[in-house]
């Protein structure tokens, strides 16, 4: 599976790690919707990808990423019996969007600000429409 979102972190990204020494964060990433609601989806790290985004990304700041979902269930500890699921994008790459309103743009992955810039970087035999 392939997920790719944009949306603006919740809060300061803290790098962690595991007793092995690989490095890991977990953040959550606020998504709008087109009918303009936010999701909060849960997101996971690991190695070049956890420390560029615990260095450069902080609260409010836009971002892309793209990852795989991944689904996991436990048994509740609480409640005998009941399964508890949960839901994270594993995320394998990261897009610089932009900073947090008020804070200069740090960069962006992406080397055309427009799809006309795109268009006229390229000849008719390159554009696939």
């Amino acid at each position: 599976n392939s997920v790719s979102l944009i949306g603006r972190t919740t809060k300061n990204i803290e790098i962690r790690s595991t007793t092995s020494g690989k490095t890991v964060v977990t953040f959550s990433l606020a998504v709008e919707r087109t009918d303009k609601k936010v999701d909060y989806v849960p997101c996971e790290a690991w190695g070049k990808t956890a420390e560029l985004l615990s260095t450069y990304v902080h609260k409010g700041d836009q971002v892309g990423i793209e990852g795989q979902i991944v689904v996991s269930s436990y048994d509740d500890p609480n409640i005998p019996g009941k399964k508890v699921t949960s839901v994270k994008v594993l995320v394998n790459s990261i897009t610089f969007c932009a900073k947090a309103k008020g804070k200069e743009v740090v960069e962006t992955s992406n080397a055309f600000d427009t799809v006309d810039d795109l268009v006229n970087q390229l000849s008719s035999d390159e554009l696939p429409f």
